[in-house]
């Protein structure tokens, strides 16, 4: 996991910006800072090993090809190198006098290498400030795409279905045939379109309530599940924390339920679906 507490990091550190919601940063290339050329190898390594540490998988690097020559001595250059760690990586050549606007040619290669690179992923340039803060900027769009913010009154709709899990009349706020459940179902349902900065907002609410309900084991274990299903592929980072704290509950359970079935039975309900027999979405036991 990446210990950066907020977005903007230290001007001395090579991590430029985190962003958690995204699991992406951007850095300075190895060995900014110094005016030595070719770059010393215990400088890449420094920096590998700092990137590592952090727990970086995968690297995208904007240098250019006469940037890349600062590293031509290291075996198969900086790339390889990067390879040699362990990194996936991308190489996407973008000219050093870009004004933070990228071409649309580099905008399809950006959005390929996001596809496919593994998460936590660093984007470098040289001073990690332009280039790779231009890439990031087209990124945070692209995680957004096909989606629109909620209006106004489907938030109060989305919110309305969260809280109504606090009624005092309903303590148990899963249970089958009762307040909560069939409510959640309806909230799956809107859930599905959302853009994931919303999402991750309402997740944030359903955090709330279900704290309300921690007594309740069956309950707690219902409502983390239901937050399984929704964070996973869209917020990996909350996803993990999800299930780390499901198994820990489920040891306590006494039986075999599968509550992600029960959840995607109430989802399925919800939006009228036929099927019998639900796909289910990320088991985790």
């Amino acid at each position: 996991m990446i210990p950066i507490p907020s977005e903007q990091v230290a001007p001395g550190d090579p991590i430029r910006e985190w962003i958690p919601l995204l699991e992406l940063g951007r850095a300075s290339r190895p060995g900014f800072g110094t005016s030595v050329i070719p770059v010393r190898a215990e400088s890449v390594r420094d920096w590998i090993h700092t990137v590592k540490t952090l727990g970086f998988r995968s690297i995208l690097c904007l240098l250019t090809a006469e940037e890349l020559a600062a590293y031509s001595h290291l075996p198969g250059g900086l790339q390889r190198a990067y390879e040699r760690a362990g990194f996936e990586t991308e190489w996407l050549p973008i000219p050093p006098d870009t004004v933070g606007v990228l071409k649309p040619g580099h905008r399809a290669v950006l959005e390929a290498a996001w596809r496919r690179l593994p998460r936590p992923l660093l984007v470098h340039c040289n001073m990690g400030q332009v280039r790779s803060a231009a890439a990031i900027a087209h990124l945070r769009e692209v995680a957004d795409a096909g989606s629109t913010p909620c209006s106004e009154s489907q938030q109060r709709q989305i919110l309305r279905l969260i809280r109504n899990s606090k009624r005092r009349h309903a303590p148990c706020a899963l249970r089958r045939d009762r307040f909560g459940m069939e409510d959640y179902g309806r909230l799956g349902h809107l859930l599905r379109s959302v853009p994931i900065t919303q999402l991750d907002r309402f997740l944030g609410e359903i955090d709330v309530v279900r704290n309300t309900h921690r007594t309740c084991l069956p309950c707690s274990l219902k409502f983390l599940a239901f937050c399984q299903v929704f964070s996973r592929d869209r917020l990996p980072r909350r996803h993990a924390l999800y299930i780390t704290e499901f198994r820990a509950r489920y040891a306590d359970h006494i039986g075999h339920r599968d509550f992600i079935a029960e959840v995607q039975e109430a989802i399925n309900a919800a939006i009228g679906s036929k099927d019998k027999h639900p796909q289910r979405l990320g088991h985790v036991i």
